[in-house]
């Protein structure tokens, strides 16, 4: 929630995303890890997560990714920031 809110609240002046800046493609059609407030109807066919926190810019932004986590894989994380 944390991405899509800092996206488009700029009363929001810094955000800390934890893990999520992987792929669509990786985490939720591949493996279909998603609670469901993760992904809007077929938002992924123009939008992929990191370009949703992008526009958090120029806000400070703190990126999370653990390297054993199961959930979100850091190598997906590392190769979107």
């Amino acid at each position: 929630m944390t991405t899509f809110a800092a996206a488009v609240d700029r009363r929001i002046k810094a955000a800390d995303i934890i893990g999520y800046i992987n792929s669509w493609e990786g985490f939720a059609i591949d493996r279909a890890n998603f609670c469901g407030s993760q992904i809007l109807p077929d938002i992924f066919r123009f939008f992929d997560v990191d370009d949703i926190a992008g526009l958090i810019a120029p806000r400070p932004l703190l990126i999370e990714m653990g390297i054993h986590d199961d959930c979100f894989f850091y190598s997906g994380s590392a190769e979107r920031v």
